[in-house]
């Protein structure tokens, strides 16, 4: 019997440590913003609609913005494998549930991420490593503001374990499984997840073949790619409406990119490090996959190369984000690669030689680049992290500033945090109409909407009782002919400046036109 590693207790540990750090005392583990209204609420709802259709393939949302088509809102998970327990209870809190998952999901990505390490370090370094991984200032920040954003991750590592063990056994079964999962937990980010996949697939192949044969590497390849098409064909029935959905109502951006915007490189803090809506990791994770630029290991000196194009390259963060527009969200799958490559980089930290002369003017660079083009705090934070980075690669004592700069990425995560405006009880327990609605629709059986001008932003998409109708909803994606009529025909005064909201208003004819019969 093998003895159970005890660095994934420790993982665990660390994992609870750090998310009791970020709670604020007397609140949720839950942001304000979003949170509440949008996954909260339309977890609830997917549950009250698959009980009141009695069908698990319900297609219109009724009761949301005068009728919706359901797959407008199958972003926020709809058949999202973590959700389906949920849909099987009648009492159990949305609230309640949501923070679990969230919470199992961190703890999960940081054994998970161990136990993927270890597959390409020793125990110590992919010890260091899953700690920088959940230190990822988008990882630790969105547990608790955007789940779609992360929750997707602990099936990628899964699958990404699975792939290297496909080397060995040419097992295949589990690994469509988690990619079918990966789907149905965030189609929009699978692309990015599958790119990781093949990108990894290619390092592997290459690591394990002396010779790069380009027939069998394209055959290879080719039935990798098959596997991955089974996962979209076992999903279609979601995907396929869902992106007819965002076809016929997402609203593109309204930037226009030349190919200056496309080729000019990526050199901005905000987007790769430190920020909740980048990559959010230390500049040693990008200084791992530098110095490998130049290692003899074809296989590591490629999986680098691609690794650096599309971190640097704002055309491929425009094409993974459905050429909507340029935003570093979307290269959040691509931190177990990163953070891979730091582990390796952490195993032969006492061999490594780097100039410091070329040290300090790359550091030089991005910080002038961004003092000139976006200035903010996060300069500061650069400033003490490349010091710290440069304390690492120049000591002899090497681990004793590597614990020194996870204590201080933790102090800036902690300062992230603690800009969030979290969900407190008072908040959450104001505008709960539950007993109301259900008394009006028990005297009154006959189909009308419900009005809520209390909370207008905090109940845009609450709905308590399956016979309660409303005109209000908040969504990526909505009707965008209802959006057009209320908006330009009707010219309702919507009463806040965020486009995807329509909340409820204050117009008698418009509420006489929608049948709004109580507020």
């Amino acid at each position: 019997m093998k003895k159970i590693d005890k660095n994934y207790f420790l993982i665990i540990l660390i994992s609870c440590a750090m998310l009791i750090g970020l709670k604020h005392y007397n609140v949720f583990f839950a942001s304000k913003i979003d949170y509440i209204n949008q996954h909260v609420a339309f977890l609830s709802y997917f549950r009250e609609l698959f009980h009141s259709s009695h069908t698990i393939f319900p297609s219109l949302a009724f009761n949301l913005g005068a009728g919706e088509n359901l797959y407008n809102f199958s972003y926020y998970g709809l058949y999202n494998p973590l959700f389906i327990p949920f849909y099987f209870t009648s009492k159990l809190n949305p609230l309640y549930y949501m923070q679990f998952i969230n919470i199992l999901v961190y703890i999960s990505i940081g054994a998970l991420s161990y136990k993927f390490f270890k597959l390409e370090t020793d125990k110590k370094s992919s010890l260091y490593a899953s700690v920088f991984m959940l230190l990822s200032s988008s990882i630790l920040f969105h547990i608790h503001r955007h789940y779609m954003f992360i929750c997707y991750l602990p099936f990628l590592l899964i699958a990404l374990i699975l792939i290297n063990k496909y080397f060995k056994n040419g097992k295949y079964m589990l690994l469509i499984l988690m990619n079918t999962f990966i789907l149905l937990s965030s189609f929009y980010y699978s692309v990015s997840c599958f790119l990781v996949e093949f990108i990894y697939f290619t390092y592997l192949y290459l690591k394990n073949n002396k010779k790069f044969i380009l027939k069998d590497y394209i055959f290879k390849s080719l039935r990798f790619i098959l596997y991955l098409f089974i996962s979209v064909m076992l999903t279609v029935f979601y995907l396929f409406p869902s992106f007819i959905a965002i076809l016929g109502n997402r609203e593109a951006g309204k930037s226009t990119f030349d190919l200056f915007s496309f080729l000019m490189p990526n050199l901005i803090i905000k987007n790769l490090m430190y920020d909740n809506y980048g990559v959010g990791l230390s500049i040693i994770s990008y200084l791992a996959i530098i110095y490998n630029l130049r290692n003899k290991d074809l296989s590591k000196k490629v999986l680098s190369i691609m690794l650096s194009l599309i971190l640097i390259l704002p055309l491929f963060m425009y094409i993974l984000n459905g050429t909507l527009y340029i935003r570093s969200k979307i290269l959040i799958p691509f931190i177990p690669l990163i953070v891979m490559f730091l582990g390796m980089f952490i195993e032969q930290i006492d061999k490594v030689s780097i100039s410091k002369k070329k040290y300090f003017v790359g550091c030089l660079i991005v910080f002038i680049y961004n003092l000139v083009f976006f200035r903010n705090y996060y300069l500061l934070v650069f400033i003490v992290d490349s010091v710290l980075t440069y304390l690492i690669i120049c000591n002899k004592n090497k681990k004793k500033y590597l614990i020194i700069l996870i204590i201080f990425l933790f102090m800036v995560n902690l300062g992230i945090s603690y800009t969030e405006t979290f969900l407190t009880r008072k908040y959450y327990n104001i505008g709960n109409y539950n007993e109301l609605v259900d008394k009006i629709i028990k005297e009154d059986q006959e189909v009308y909407r419900i009005k809520n001008l209390d909370g207008r932003l905090r109940n845009v998409n609450n709905i308590f009782n399956k016979r309660h109708y409303t005109t209000s909803v908040y969504s990526s994606v909505e009707n965008k002919y209802y959006k057009d009529f209320i908006k330009n025909d009707f010219k309702v005064s919507v009463g806040n400046k965020n486009k995807l909201m329509l909340t409820s208003n204050s117009n008698i004819l418009f509420d006489n036109f929608f049948g709004n019969k109580y507020i």
